[in-house]
């Protein structure tokens, strides 16, 4: 979502200078603010059961990152570290949710379930498929409504 947070409002955001490699959040940790990046670039990257960190997203220039955690209070769903130096400007838990709060109740709503389904899809990101519990992706089939009947 380039050009969500706005730096037209200084006051509202501090700016953040990372070096390389420099762990922005981790994965499972409660979220305080979210991110603009201005310049350099940021990987997010989610743990697996079976091996090393899933790279899930690179991001670059006036994208975005963090602003799960600001939306629906849940621990962060994944980890996000500066691969070369960046300057990022953050929007604090409070501010966000002092402008979420001048949005339409539906619309805040539509939001709020569009993070829960982007929680899942992450977290199904990292998962080998056979470590997927398949029952969370569908039902036993169904009978049918009709039957066709066979004549001899």
């Amino acid at each position: 979502m380039p050009g969500v947070l706005s730096m037209s409002e200084g006051h509202a955001f501090r700016r953040v200078w990372l070096p390389a490699n420099k762990i922005v959040f981790e994965e499972g940790h409660a979220g305080e603010e979210a991110y603009l990046i201005r310049r350099g670039k940021v990987e997010i990257r989610k743990g697996s059961m079976s091996g090393g960190p899933t790279v899930v997203a690179a991001l670059g220039q006036n994208e975005t990152f963090g602003e799960l955690a600001l939306i629906d209070y849940s621990p962060r769903t994944a980890t996000a570290i500066a691969t070369e130096p960046t300057e990022v400007v953050a929007i604090s838990r409070s501010e966000f949710q002092r402008r979420l709060g001048t949005v339409d109740p539906t619309v805040k709503g539509v939001i709020k379930v569009l993070c829960k389904r982007f929680r899942h899809m992450t977290r199904d990101a990292s998962t080998p498929r056979d470590e997927v519990n398949w029952a969370d992706w569908r039902r036993a089939p169904r009978k049918p409504k009709f039957r066709i009947s066979q004549t001899s």
